[in-house]
């Protein structure tokens, strides 16, 4: 027989506010313009060898949940100020000593990109705590 209702249940859930869902960066001021809590910018580096220039940002995980977990955090595609879409040369994620991660993200330095940039947000460590129960059926 089959059930009659069926509910997930938890106590958290991996989810962003819904308007915290981008990062807004003045490439031209080295500042993070918007961005999801616990992103900050360590450093903006230009890379003549690679041509790119990569900027790296500090992430705040929880020490519990994040442990053995790297982030993507951004979607390759991004824009700039004009409405005109780039794609980042790379990004990585390394875990820094504590709880913190570092996210790297290249950007090809022969753009002329317009200030700001937007990127969205696609993989974030944000939990909504406290129980809930979702019906599925």
């Amino acid at each position: 027989t089959e059930p009659q209702k069926l509910y997930l249940r938890g106590k958290s859930i991996r989810a962003s506010d819904k308007d915290k869902t981008k990062l807004v960066f003045d490439l031209d001021r080295k500042k993070i313009l918007e961005s999801p809590p616990g992103l900050s910018l360590d450093q903006v580096t230009d890379n003549p060898e690679e041509k790119t220039i990569d900027i790296v940002f500090s992430l705040k995980v929880d020490p519990d949940l994040d442990e053995l977990r790297g982030y993507s955090l951004l979607s390759f595609e991004f824009t700039d100020k004009d409405g005109d879409s780039y794609s980042m040369a790379r990004q990585s994620c390394s875990p820094i000593p504590g709880y913190d991660q570092r996210s790297s993200v290249s950007l090809s330095s022969d753009q002329n990109y317009q200030s700001p940039l937007t990127f969205q947000i696609q993989d974030y460590p944000s939990r909504i705590k406290g129980e809930f129960d979702i019906p599925i059926k």
